[in-house]
């Protein structure tokens, strides 16, 4: 799989950058190896053990759609085989460090959701034990053979044989009977099918306007660069899941038109939202709730009825939480809704309820 080295170099640059020099030892010579490496036996090494940790400076993604675009590959794979390695021979009286050894963990390609084909890739971590030299980071993921997961990597720039996790933690999402588990706890647990749908909707859409801080904006990773992979969903965003075509009516007149038209939602129960809590809405395929994405099947009738049908969601919790009260209120006016009403020049759409909940959109 070849690496992207042109638009993004500088966030990789920043994020190696970051991580070396941020690095600092402490010996401890009680502390024990990670387990998911698999130590190599160096004649050279120290009789005495000689262990170190190094604590890893990592940039932070806000959400899932920094992680798909920021990254040049996206898969689900199975982790065939692990290595610790050194990049030198190690002296007997060398201290250890952060410079020299790593682990790789060879994976099996399973599905590939963005990047180059291929049927397996080498992923590194920073530390492992080689002889008697360990060391310890702090930020790795514990990987061993048999797990599966879903993938998010940066390249080396300066070798094509093997990449690094996005982010560390949260470029790894495991496997677990059906569920996509992010290592890093500040994202929720997703089922498989909604992740791939939510990648599906991420990078078949417009990229995100902001990156992570710090980074430039050579971060976003461009589809010339790393290209939408055979097994993203073919469909419209959301399409990975069961949506029946909605249902056009000839009462009232609905120009079909609009159903391909995201709404943002400008007050809910005639309290209006601010420009930083964004909820979205299209009659096709549901939109963004303040917080997390979620689907929507919608049948209109006659006499502007109304009737949403909420399909899957994300699960990340989003701060302040002010956001998450919004999503709350949201979706329970849009799935309480039973009347619309749309505008004569078709500028603003109103949803309500038997209840007189009412949610108001502009295009």
């Amino acid at each position: 799989m070849s690496a992207h080295r042109s638009l993004f170099t500088v966030c990789i640059l920043l994020c190696m950058a970051v991580v070396v020099s941020g690095c600092r030892s402490d010996t401890d010579p009680s502390a024990s190896p990670p387990s998911a490496a698999t130590p190599n036996t160096d004649p050279t090494a120290a009789s005495t053990p000689a262990t170190s940790s190094i604590f890893p400076l990592l940039i932070a993604v806000k959400d899932l759609e920094q992680l798909a675009w920021g990254s040049v590959a996206v898969l689900h794979g199975r982790v065939t085989a692990v290595e610790s390695i050194a990049e030198h021979p190690l002296a007997a009286d060398e201290p250890p460090g952060a410079d020299g050894i790593f682990t790789d963990y060879r994976v099996e390609v399973i599905a590939l959701y963005r990047g180059q084909p291929a049927t397996s890739v080498t992923v590194r971590q920073m530390g492992g034990t080689v002889g008697n030299h360990t060391v310890i980071n702090q930020a790795a993921v514990d990987m061993a053979v048999g797990d599966e997961a879903v993938f998010f990597l940066l390249p080396d720039l300066q070798s094509d044989a093997w990449m690094f996790l996005f982010g560390g933690p949260q470029g790894y999402w495991k496997h677990i009977d059906g569920q996509a588990v992010p290592a890093d706890d500040r994202f929720g647990p997703l089922p498989m099918h909604t992740l791939t749908a939510a990648l599906a909707q991420y990078l078949r859409g417009d990229p995100p306007a902001d990156m992570p801080q710090g980074v430039s904006a050579g971060s976003l990773v461009t589809l010339a660069d790393a290209p939408l992979g055979e097994d993203l969903p073919l469909t419209a965003p959301w399409g990975a899941l069961p949506q029946p075509t909605p249902t056009l009516v000839p009462t009232p007149v609905i120009d079909p038109a609009y159903w391909d038209v995201t709404w943002r939602a400008v007050s809910i129960d005639g309290v209006p939202l601010a420009a930083d809590e964004v909820v979205s809405f299209s009659l096709f395929n549901g939109g963004k709730a303040a917080c997390n994405s979620y689907g929507a099947t919608v049948t209109l009738g006659p006499g502007s009825t109304f009737h949403a049908e909420l399909g899957a969601q994300t699960a990340m919790a989003c701060t302040p939480d002010a956001l998450m009260l919004i999503e709350t209120r949201f979706l329970s006016a849009l799935a309480g809704a039973t009347t619309f009403e749309l505008a004569a020049d078709g500028s603003e759409l109103i949803l309500r309820s038997s209840t007189n909940r009412e949610v108001r959109f502009k295009r």
